[in-house]
């Protein structure tokens, strides 16, 4: 018969044993890696190390919290915060940390060390959650420590800041230049051109309103801002174009971003550009339910106007499979496709989600003209089989100001189905099965637009708070 301390013994064994396999399971389900954030210092440069939190389970979420280790950091690292997201099952969630343009690296590499908290079965996305958790020690808390090192050389990352907005207003728009490596970034009242290879700040203006409006920009409720911006290149010269809360569109000289015209063109927002890869037109939605088709060659005449929304349009993109057509989202819960030689729409899909954000075309089974995906400002993403005007698939959870968007960079592999949300990054999924595969977070704040840099196969993102690249060609 056992004595007493005997039995205790062999209790605490039993439990010792049953914690550590715990452990175990969970190190298995739950993978982050690499286990050292290697820093590849430049001065004076952006620096972006990512590391990967991968959910091995079938079918629950992991719960992940990024902080620094030790107080301070902020001193080093570019608007880390405190990174919360879920990772769903079968999936991997890539964070982005970024430190500081510094002019020598940190004497003290540990300042720099992070503490990744994962919750296995939660879907946690607030810090009470994770601080209750740790508090009760609840089953499935799990933290690891990512020791940071300053490497020389290191291969360059897939996944980097580009720059942070270093300006009171925060980021409204972006377009990539299709030719050259420039970023064109608009805040509410500066336009700024960068060089998204080597970080460098090209050329920079204050945005404001010409002439043809100046009294009004004298009045003490003039609140005007910039709301889009788009490059041209296919015009002798190279161009972008400006929309405006005032509802003028301003063009400017790429090369020297001096504006060039200015014109009234709606009654509302300008919210978005479209323009035509073969003829000189440009298209231009806006708050005043109207979409217009511009013709720069003949002084930016106005030669068509499409009507038929009954509410905010959001959104036009040509088709990159017929030029002669496009389409438009709209908060009135519809995306339309019209013909660019006729002012009224030949088809409407009522998307059932009203406040449409977002759409894009998309590829399934080889027939690309067909179907389209949308995403709505409640949080949901959905494909649609334009022919029979139903929904093939949902995708719900993703948070408010849902953005979509379509990838087909490569010739043998899926297309990238690409949706974000207002505070937990990209997701990056398959387009053939719509599993999400992969999770950008750079913690720049919410994802405001995205474009594809067909040069490199990336996707830059932008964010309120700061530009970010990852490269497609490698998911």
């Amino acid at each position: 018969m056992l004595s007493e301390t005997e039995t205790l013994e062999n209790d605490q064994g039993a439990l010792i044993d049953q914690m550590s396999t715990c452990m175990v399971k969970d190190t298995e389900l739950i993978d982050v890696h690499p286990l050292q954030l290697h820093f590849s210092f430049r001065p004076n440069k952006i620096i972006s190390c990512p590391f990967h939190v991968t959910n091995n389970t079938d079918d629950q979420h992991v719960s992940v919290r990024c902080v620094p280790r030790l107080p301070g950091a902020d001193r080093y690292y570019a608007y880390l915060g405190h990174v919360c997201s879920v990772v769903p099952p079968r999936s991997t969630h890539t964070i982005v940390v970024t430190m500081r343009q510094l002019q020598q690296p940190p004497d003290n590499m540990d300042m720099l060390d992070i503490v990744v908290e994962t919750i296995l079965g939660k879907d946690y996305q607030s810090e009470t959650n994770f601080k209750d958790a740790r508090k009760e020690n609840s089953r499935g808390f799990r933290e690891v420590t990512l020791k940071a090192v300053c490497a020389t050389m290191c291969e360059k990352t897939t996944s980097e800041v580009i720059f942070r907005c270093d300006y009171n207003g925060m980021l409204e728009s972006m377009d990539v230049h299709p030719t050259e490596p420039w970023i064109l970034a608009a805040y509410k009242a500066r336009l700024v051109i960068w060089n998204y290879k080597t970080q460098a700040k090209m050329m920079e203006r204050e945005f404001y309103p010409g002439l043809a409006h100046s009294l009004r920009r004298l009045s003490a409720s003039y609140d005007g801002y910039v709301t889009s911006v788009r490059f041209i290149v296919q015009s002798k010269e190279q161009l972008f174009v400006v929309g405006d809360t005032d509802g003028y569109i301003h063009v400017h000289d790429s090369m020297t971003m001096k504006r060039v015209k200015e014109f009234k063109a709606h009654g509302g927002w300008v919210t978005s550009f479209a323009v035509q890869p073969t003829q000189p037109f440009v298209l231009s939605a806006s708050h005043d339910q109207q979409i217009k088709l511009w013709n720069w060659e003949k002084g930016w005449v106005c030669i068509r106007t499409f009507t038929g929304h009954s509410d905010w349009v959001r959104q036009v993109k040509f088709n990159p499979h017929d030029a002669n057509t496009f389409a438009s989202a709209s908060w009135d819960g519809t995306v339309k496709i019209w013909r660019i030689f006729s002012p009224t729409h030949f088809t409407s899909l009522n998307c059932e989600d009203k406040l449409l954000r977002c759409f894009d075309y998309y590829p399934t089974g080889g027939d690309q003209q067909h179907y389209m995906v949308t995403g709505s400002y409640r949080g949901t993403a959905r494909i649609w089989d334009m022919r029979t005007q139903t929904c093939i698939h949902e995708i719900k959870g993703l948070g408010q100001y849902c953005m979509v968007g379509v990838i087909d960079c490569h010739p043998d592999r899926p297309a990238v189905l690409i949706t974000a949300s207002k505070g937990d990054g990209v997701y990056l999924h398959d387009s053939r099965t719509y599993r999400c595969e992969r999770m950008v977070n750079f913690g720049l704040g919410e994802v405001v637009c995205f474009a594809y840099i067909k040069a490199t196969r990336s996707l830059a993102i932008g964010h309120k708070y700061g530009v970010a690249i990852v490269e497609i060609d490698r998911f």
